[in-house]
């Protein structure tokens, strides 16, 4: 989408423009009224509710769509003059977003933005590139210190597994994978899987799973 701006930042404007776009038009900001004669044009991509609500506010308002997006920058940017805890903090980028499809970037960019201000996302891998995008989004909340759960099916497990192993910062964290059923491999090849790599944390694992099903059978 076009949009346009004043004074926007010589480096990384179009991230810039994005982020302080999203969060203006997720808090409700109306559009300032800008000097077209500053405006500065650009391209960014926005999500498709994000884009539709910037044309349901052009055509209410009868401006062009790039003249609202500069309204809502201005006025965003007014809002964090006078309370600087409303300030938008651009983030520093995802951590291996370079191995995130280009095509995902902007979706895995606002996905993080959303995380960071406490909104839950849902998605899921398909096969479609997104699992790197999962890989990374997970990578980027671990660098920053944070617990990060990925549940996935059984079939989908060793590709986000390998997605991760492929960024630094995710095996310097540290990855634990965690096997929820017993019937999808077998107790003991999984006993000498982890025997032989000395993994002490899956080896106390499976002793727990495996008293706990003696004990079911047991009481059956």
């Amino acid at each position: 989408m076009r949009i346009s701006c004043i004074e926007p930042p010589e480096k990384e404007r179009t991230r810039w423009a994005r982020e302080v776009l999203i969060d203006a038009v997720e808090q409700g900001f109306t559009p300032a009224t800008v000097s077209s004669d500053k405006l500065v044009s650009f391209s960014v991509t926005l999500q498709a509710h994000q884009a539709k609500i910037l044309e349901e506010q052009a055509f209410t308002l009868k401006r062009p769509i790039a003249e609202i997006a500069a309204g809502l920058i201005e006025n965003a940017r007014a809002i964090m003059t006078a309370h600087p805890s409303h300030a938008v903090t651009t983030h520093e980028g995802l951590v291996g977003g370079s191995l995130v499809h280009s095509a995902l970037r902007p979706l895995a960019e606002s996905t993080w933005h959303a995380v960071r201000r406490k909104k839950i996302v849902f998605a899921e891998a398909s096969g479609a590139g997104n699992g790197m995008m999962l890989a990374s989004l997970a990578a980027t909340a671990v660098a920053k210190g944070q617990k990060v759960v990925v549940r996935a099916p059984l079939s989908v497990t060793w590709q986000l597994i390998e997605n991760l192993a492929a960024i630094p910062e995710a095996l310097s964290s540290g990855l634990a994978l965690i096997l929820a059923r017993t019937n999808v491999v077998s107790p003991l090849l999984i006993r000498q899987w982890a025997t032989d790599r000395n993994n002490q944390e899956l080896l106390n694992w499976i002793d727990v799973v495996s008293a706990s099903c003696s004990a079911s059978s047991g009481n059956n």
